[in-house]
């Protein structure tokens, strides 16, 4: 049951997003966009390390998507 909630907001989050970028993005948005994705990658190898894989990717993705929006 839990694993169906997950897939579904997952689902549903994709779509959001996808729907909200149907106009052409600018290069600071695509900036964070990039950063966003290179901060969760880097977050989950480093959490994994420690055993928080997850908890690395949900802290590293904002802080990437940030830091590479300014």
């Amino acid at each position: 049951m839990l694993r169906k909630i997950a897939i579904s907001s997952a689902l549903l989050a994709m779509i959001v997003i996808i729907a909200g970028c149907s106009s052409q993005i600018t290069t600071r948005e695509q900036g964070g966009l990039i950063g966003a994705g290179l901060g969760a990658g880097a977050g989950a190898i480093i959490g994994s390390t420690v055993g928080h894989a997850a908890v690395g990717a949900l802290i590293g993705g904002p802080v990437g998507g940030w830091s590479r929006a300014l």
